[in-house]
């Protein structure tokens, strides 16, 4: 029989000595670390985010219930200080998604974290979330991340929500996103399609920062291809939407589709779609919908990949 190592518990500082200089830039880096533990899709796109006077550790897109995430981490045991700074960070950038990240949670703040979970609406999730390292023998140190705080019935929430919906018109956004999301994956695997949710829309990566483009049921009337742009600074969502409106002309020249566009002055993220007539109720015409978003699409990243994209608005 081969011998067995033993694995071993490495101190978190002998790693990442400073919070703010090693940590939080490793895992602004790493965010894959975070999507598989909590089992989301999701997307950093700024690390020390302006939240009033203070700043917050990690902005981003939680892109499974396209919704803003936030990360708040340290590296000594939780305190009443970083639960504090947690539901401040909230406030102060309306997500729902929320990430507290700590190598210890004292039991009073994961009854903090479950008393929160249980008194606020289905739309907003706190996760506590335990950075552990570990190691066997002389190996390299690896990261290990445990969900000890999360929402009631989270795992099982997540799995059912890809197999039943709450009501015919969930089934059908089941139906249809099944057939869609399996030729995405053989046809363009690089899009990083999201599982089938009984929601109206399916997001996807795109090499713009703080942007995802996807297909949607917009509304009762209009189904079309949404580029969502939302970098967590108002100032940055406006140039890259500026940007592309100066080549308004190539898109609307080659997109077949009423095209609209939207700087949401009032609001923290900008939009740019283009949409045909249709709705969720038309099964008849799911092939054809299913036909144009991948079409649609294809040509939407076509032109975007002709535009000289500033490096500091690239991921």
């Amino acid at each position: 029989m081969e011998k067995l190592g033993r694995l071993e518990s490495v101190e978190v500082r002998s790693v990442w000595s400073d919070e703010h200089r090693d940590f939080t830039p490793w895992l602004f880096e790493n965010g894959e670390v975070l999507s598989e533990a909590l089992g989301l899709d999701i997307e950093l796109t700024a690390r020390e985010h302006p939240v009033g006077g203070y700043s917050l550790d990690l902005y981003g897109r939680d892109l499974t219930n396209d919704c803003v995430l936030i990360v708040e981490n340290q590296l000594e045991q939780s305190d009443h200080t970083h639960l504090g700074q947690v539901l401040t960070y909230a406030g102060g950038t309306d997500a729902s998604t929320i990430i507290w990240v700590a190598p210890r949670f004292r039991q009073e703040h994961l009854a903090a974290v479950d008393w929160i979970n249980d008194r606020t609406d289905e739309d907003t999730r706190l996760f506590a979330v335990e950075i552990g390292v570990r190691r066997i023998g002389d190996s390299q140190p690896a990261p290990f991340l445990d969900v000890v705080g999360k929402p009631n019935d989270w795992h099982k929430e997540v799995r059912a929500s890809t197999r039943s919906a709450v009501s015919d018109t969930g089934a059908a956004y089941l139906r249809f996103w099944e057939s869609y999301i399996e030729q995405v994956r053989e046809s363009h695997p690089e899009w990083r399609a999201q599982d089938p949710t009984p929601r109206n829309y399916n997001n996807h990566f795109l090499p713009v920062r703080g942007s995802s483009l996807g297909p949607t049921f917009a509304d009762r009337k209009r189904v079309g291809i949404r580029m969502w742009i939302g970098t967590g600074d108002h100032g940055v969502n406006r140039e890259v939407f500026d940007l592309l409106y100066d080549h308004r002309s190539d898109f609307e020249e080659v997109l077949s589709g009423e095209m609209v566009w939207d700087n949401r002055e009032e609001r923290r993220a900008c939009d740019i779609g283009v949409y045909i007539s249709g709705s969720i109720r038309d099964e008849d015409r799911f092939s054809e919908f299913l036909d144009w978003f991948i079409s649609a699409e294809e040509t939407f990243r076509s032109v975007v990949s002709k535009i000289d994209i500033p490096e500091h608005l690239t991921r």
